[in-house]
């Protein structure tokens, strides 16, 4: 299984596993347009990352919480800094994402 698709290799066929964003960068560098170079996390190893770091099921538990409560500023005060993208929690789980897909500290920050 792939987790990482260089996005020179992504077509809009791929937006299922790679997202939309990626898929039309792809599209875009397909084209011949003018895009930097990078890569796309797959849905599936972004999925192996929260199962490697044991938060899917919280995180699910966090997005329902939030959706559910979408017209609440109150409850969603409470529960949005836990989610994954807060600072708190995203730089845990951006070296958790890079070790599930084999990356090492240096080849993320370089």
């Amino acid at each position: 299984m792939t987790y990482v698709r260089d996005l020179a290799e992504i077509r809009l066929s791929d937006g299922e596993t790679v997202g939309g964003k990626g898929a039309n960068l792809g599209e875009l560098i397909s084209a011949g347009f003018t895009v930097p170079g990078g890569f796309v996390i797959s849905r599936d190893g972004y999925r192996a990352a929260l199962d490697h770091a044991g938060v899917r099921a919280e995180l699910a538990d966090l997005h329902a919480k939030a959706v559910a409560n979408v017209d609440d500023t109150t409850a969603l005060a409470e529960h949005l800094p836990r989610l994954p993208g807060s600072a708190v929690h995203v730089t845990p789980l951006l070296w958790v994402t890079a070790g599930v897909l084999g990356f090492r500290r240096r080849d993320v920050a370089a």
